[in-house]
Formats: structure tokens, sequence, C-alpha cells
């Protein structure tokens, strides 16, 4: 077993980031609030708050994992087991829920290939949670709680948005691909695309570790998963955040005129208001 402040650091460091990444994220959407007027992009952003909240509340559960009784033990596998089995799939649908808001105008097979891997990350959401609810079991063993997964349903729950990631990804790729042909959404659509990427990667890991291709002390695991649930929260709240930062830095990049310059702008505009 891994040394308990260690688990405790890790833990810890995750759940600031969340907080901060949160905090980040309702100042942006409370700056953009005027601007962002499509119910789509509200109902994405309220998602994205509430997966935050999910894995904040899910790493808050896996601190305390020592010293707890049987019944505790087991509630509690069941609450941060069902936040993240909540947490990690509903990012796949934010992904491709901003796939559509982006993509406006999509073809007839477009629409729906996307329509069809929202209702398909539904579905994994759905069953993910039943499934897990059913057959988790809690022990404790040496003081600490873990927990029992049927490992059927470990590599659906794992295995499963992996082939969801793969689609995802191509469609995000396809979008990217026209929205650098104009400027609409382009510094967004890459962003996402990036971190999308990046959190399909890291799901792929997952995968390799529950397999066992990848060594790792099952003591681990706990960790493992809880840092990928973290990462896939921030990976769909973070290029909101980045690109607020960046139309933030070009504002104020623009050239400001002197004093000067704007006086003689002014004679050269009232110079032609008098000869008309």
């Amino acid at each position: 077993m891994p040394p308990t402040w260690t688990d405790s650091l890790v833990l810890g460091t995750q759940l600031f980031i969340l907080v901060v990444v949160l905090l980040l994220f309702l100042d942006t959407w409370r700056r953009r609030r005027g601007t962002t007027k499509a119910e789509g992009w509200k109902r994405i952003n309220a998602g994205i708050v509430g997966v935050l909240l999910i894995a904040i509340g899910s790493t808050i559960g896996q601190m305390f994992l020592s010293a707890r009784t049987e019944l505790e033990c087991h509630i509690l596998h069941h609450v941060a087991g069902t936040m993240w089995n909540t947490c990690v799939p509903f990012v796949r649908i934010l992904f491709i829920a901003r796939l559509i808001e982006i993509n406006k105008m999509p073809s007839k097979w477009e629409r729906n290939v996307d329509y069809g891997l929202l209702v398909t990350a539904f579905v994994i959401w759905i069953m993910a949670v039943v499934l897990l609810n059913v057959t988790i079991r809690g022990a404790v063993i040496g003081d600490i709680c873990i927990a029992l997964l049927d490992p059927a349903v470990t590599a659906y729950t794992i295995v499963s948005p992996s082939v969801l990631d793969i689609a995802t990804n191509v469609r995000l790729w396809l979008v990217h691909m026209q929205a650098l042909k104009s400027n609409a959404f382009k510094f967004l659509i890459t962003t996402t695309f990036a971190f999308c990427l990046a959190s399909c990667v890291l799901s792929l890991f997952s995968v390799l570790i529950i397999l066992g291709v990848i060594p790792l002390d099952p003591a681990f695991y706990t960790v493992w998963l809880t840092f990928q649930q973290a990462f896939d929260a921030c990976s769909i709240a973070l290029p909101t955040i980045i690109v607020r930062f960046a139309r933030g830095q070009k504002k104020s990049q623009m050239p400001v005129l002197s004093s000067k310059q704007t006086s003689k702008q002014t004679s050269k505009q009232t110079a032609v208001s008098t000869k008309v």
C-alpha cells in the first residue's frame, strides 16, 4: 500500500486544481453571460459546472477511505463510484454537445453521426452507473476501505468510452479542419480538439492499466482513476477559459492612439463635416 500522506497530497493537489478551474470557469461564464444567449451554450456551461462539482465531490470522498466501518465503506464506494461513472462519460457528452453547437450547418450525415454519438454517450453513462451500483462491493482490509469490482463491469465502464472516444475525435478533427477555413470558433474548436484528444489518451492508459498491459500496483488504482476524472473535468472547462484570456490579451495588445494622433483625427473629421 502507498503511504497515506502520499495519497492525501496527490488528492489534495487535484482538489485544489479543480476548485481553481471551477472558480475561473464561473467567472468566465459570468463575464460572457451577456454575449452568450444561445440555450445550447447555456446548457453546456451548466453541465461543465456540474461535472466540476461532481469531480470535486468524488475527490473529497476518496480522502476518507481509512478508518471506515463496513457500512460506511459500502456507502462511500457507491456514492464515489456513481460520481466517477457520471463525471467521465458526461465529459464525453459535453464534448459532443460543444461539437454540435459549433458545427451549426452540418450535412445530413454529419447531423446523424453527431446525434448518434450523443445518444450512445448517454446510454454508456446510464448503463455504467446502473451496472456499477448492482455489482460493486465494499470491504475494509487493513483499516483501508477498498472497492471490489466485477471484472466484466470494470471492462465495460473503462473500455466502452474509449471506443466512443475514437469516433468523437474523428468528428472533432473534421470540424476543426472546417473551422481553419473561417474565423468562427477556430480557436475554441482547436483547444477543444486538443483537450479531448489528451483526455482520450489518458483514458487509453487507464484501459491498458486495468487490462494489465501497463503494470501498476492495484493500490494506486484509486489515485490514478481520480486523477483521470479530475483531468477530464478540467479538459472540458479549460478551452473556454483559455479562449477568454486569449481574447483579453489580444484586446490589450491593440494599438492605442496617442493624443496627437487623436487630435489629428478629430481635426480631419471636423474639416470633413465643415465641407459637407
